[in-house]
């Protein structure tokens, strides 16, 4: 992990604002922050640009830093800020869950990066972005056809089903687990 000094910090979110940052590098800037934030240290930093997040739309940067996220998550779990922690996370993934596109009438709802940024909005609770994906549910389940589910967001879209849905969502769901031999569908 590197640790940078406050200016050629400054420096490096400057240049990224500009545009003069490549993603693989702000990305290995943000999980060397994030590795020190899961050993206690620097904490303070490491929000600051974990709230950049809100603003991020490339996918090289939001699958590195998920799974440090993600282990940031699983440290506040048992502790008494943890909804702190969830609501906070949540206010930043609804925006780029927004942008990726997961309003049912926006083209991108089948790339990667909504399927990322799904997973993570469901993660984290955001009611919001679970009813659009229990909608997604229901239409598909209408009429296939007309409602195709992309396979690249299904499995995120299947558990909005359940923890956002009924009891006929669910016993949908679990009806379509019980026949598929799709792995993704099953997972």
């Amino acid at each position: 992990r590197v640790h940078y000094d406050d200016t050629l910090l400054n420096l490096l979110e400057h240049a990224r604002s500009q545009g003069h940052l490549d993603d693989v590098s702000w990305a290995g800037l943000l999980n060397d922050y994030l590795g020190f934030a899961t050993a206690g240290q620097d904490l303070v930093r490491t929000f600051s640009l974990i709230e950049q997040l809100a603003e991020e739309r490339s996918l090289v940067v939001w699958e590195s830093v998920v799974s440090e996220t993600n282990w940031l998550t699983s440290l506040f779990w048992e502790e008494d800020c943890y909804l702190h922690f969830q609501r906070y996370m949540r206010n930043i993934v609804h925006p780029a869950a927004v942008a990726a596109g997961y309003d049912a009438g926006q083209a991108n709802k089948s790339s990667h990066l909504y399927h990322l940024l799904l997973s993570q909005a469901l993660r984290y609770e955001d009611e919001e972005v679970g009813e659009e994906a229990l909608q997604q549910f229901r239409l598909f389940l209408e009429d296939e056809v007309a409602h195709p589910l992309p396979h690249e967001i299904s499995g995120a879209v299947y558990a909005a089903a359940v923890a956002f849905g009924d009891i006929s969502d669910y016993e949908a769901v679990h009806a379509r687990y019980l026949v598929t031999t799709d792995p993704k569908e099953r997972h």
